[in-house]
């Protein structure tokens, strides 16, 4: 087991206990869509700058 896969593998032991339901904590996320991305908005800030 590497190092990463030690590290997620403590992790997810020491936080099952704080998580709903059956399986691996980071298993059940809820994916929410994006509504802001800084580098869009960002983008959009230089090239109004350069008008």
């Amino acid at each position: 087991m590497g190092l990463g896969a030690h590290v997620n593998a403590r992790w997810q032991a020491e936080m099952a206990e704080l998580f709903e339901g059956d399986g691996a904590p980071d298993a059940g996320f809820r994916y929410l869509p994006e509504v802001f991305n800084l580098d869009d908005q960002l983008a959009r800030a230089e090239s109004s700058d350069q008008d």
